[in-house]
């Protein structure tokens, strides 16, 4: 069950990031599932405002929302 949602959010990734016009779709979407896995890991073990704020930030940084 984790294999098939994790195959399907890095296919949504995917799907939004090239609707968006985005290029290296891949790779940014490989990023994007990295950051969300931290940012469930982050918010367990440090301040999860801080964490978010982080995560926020370098998700729209690599989505190319700066």
């Amino acid at each position: 069950m984790i294999d098939k949602h994790r195959a399907w959010f890095h296919a949504e990734l995917r799907r939004l990031l090239t609707e968006a016009g985005r290029d290296d779709v891949d790779a940014k979407a490989e990023t994007l599932a990295m950051l969300r896995d931290a940012l469930m890991i982050g918010c367990f073990l440090d301040d999860p405002d801080v964490t978010r704020r982080t995560f926020v930030r370098n998700a729209r940084w690599v989505a190319g929302l700066r």
